[in-house]
Formats: structure tokens, C-alpha cells, sequence
């Protein structure tokens, strides 16, 4: 017999029951993890385990701030502006350029593996709420692939 803390899933092996703690998570209190002028917290499978194919992240970015050049090679990508403003440079496969701004309330798509990045425009710090569409998003900074690649150049 089982012991009463498990259960099978769907396929039929055994599984630890969750509780109610294990469906929320304060992506406030989360660990910062900081880049160059602000501030991100993650809410991934590494730290919320019950995510399947979704994680959110803030993003705090200090007036003047840009979040540098990068990508998501396994995630879309929805970035929210919950304050402050944005302007937001997105490249496509095909080297269409697309450059916008956003305010409170707004959002942009930034598919998966188009590079893109993120300034804040505004006098006040930029908060952004950013959700995508894995659970663990993979990302390459292009800045820093761009530093390697000269880096190894010379």
C-alpha cells in the first residue's frame, strides 16, 4: 500500500501530494538577481517547483537603465508595464527592426529566439511584470556573446 502522502499521476507512478503553499509563490520576496541597472526576481521551476510551462519575472530598471541585447531560445515572451516607461527594440529572423514604446498598462510579444531589449525612458524607476512560455526560459545575452566573440577575435 501507498503511503497516504502520494498518489498517481496521470501515467500511473507515484507522486507526493501538494498543498496549498505548493501553488503560490511572492515573487516579491524572491532572490534578487541583479543586472546592470535594476534588478530582476524570478518565479521559474528552480524556484516555484510546481510550474509546467510557464514562468513570470519582475524587472526593475533604474531611469536610464536598458536590460542589454538578448534572447529566449526556448520561450515567448509578454512583458508587462506595471510603471514607468519603455522603449522596446525587437530584430526579427528575416533583420526586420522594430522599435516601440510602452506605458502603464501596456504589453509587447517578443517571440522566442528574436533578440530584443528594453530602456527605460521615464524619470521614475521602470516596474515590469514579464511572463513566458516555459517554465525554466533559457536565455543568451547578446552582449555578452558579442564581448566573447571579440574577446576570442583578438
Amino acid at each position: 500500500m501507498k503511503p497516504k502522502d502520494h498518489v498517481e499521476n496521470v501515467l500511473g507512478e507515484p507522486t507526493t501530494v501538494a498543498t496549498a503553499d505548493d501553488f503560490r509563490f511572492n515573487l516579491g520576496t524572491a532572490a534578487d538577481a541583479p543586472i546592470i541597472g535594476g534588478i530582476v526576481h524570478r518565479a521559474n521551476k528552480a524556484a516555484f517547483p510546481v510550474l509546467s510551462g510557464v514562468a513570470c519575472f519582475t524587472l526593475t530598471l533604474q531611469p536610464g537603465a536598458t536590460r542589454q541585447p538578448h534572447l529566449h531560445t526556448n520561450a515567448n515572451e509578454i512583458s508587462y508595464i506595471e510603471s514607468g516607461r519603455a522603449r522596446v527594440g525587437l530584430m526579427g529572423p528575416g533583420g526586420q527592426q522594430h522599435l516601440f514604446e510602452l506605458g502603464p498598462g501596456e504589453l509587447a510579444f517578443q517571440p522566442m529566439g528574436w533578440p530584443h531589449w528594453m530602456e527605460n525612458i521615464g524619470d521614475e524607476p521602470l516596474v515590469g511584470i514579464f511572463m513566458y512560455s516555459h517554465e525554466q526560459p533559457a536565455t543568451i545575452d547578446l552582449t555578452v556573446a558579442s564581448e566573447f566573440y571579440h574577446e576570442k577575435k583578438t
